[in-house]
């Protein structure tokens, strides 16, 4: 997690956009996958997975930081 100079709980500082090796340099240890999400499909990134997005035309992002499912066994909450 110490390669992608979390700032603030679950918020970088680093640019993928604009990637500065100089500024951060242990992101050039760290694991990057890059997936293109056609119209139709939906990506499922699963909680503590670090992510970036870039939309190439008009899109939706949607994105949870809690999960508290009713009657549910198991629950994760990122503030806690």
């Amino acid at each position: 997690m110490g390669k992608v100079y979390v700032e603030r709980v679950c918020f970088s500082g680093v640019d993928l956009g604009k990637l500065d090796y100089s500024k951060f340099p242990l992101m050039r240890r760290a694991s990057i996958l890059e997936v293109l999400v056609e119209p139709g499909e939906f990506l499922f990134i699963p909680v503590g997975w670090w992510h970036w997005v870039k939309a190439l035309d008009t899109s939706i992002s949607v994105s949870f930081t809690s999960f508290d499912v009713k009657g549910s066994p198991v629950v994760w909450r990122f503030w806690e």
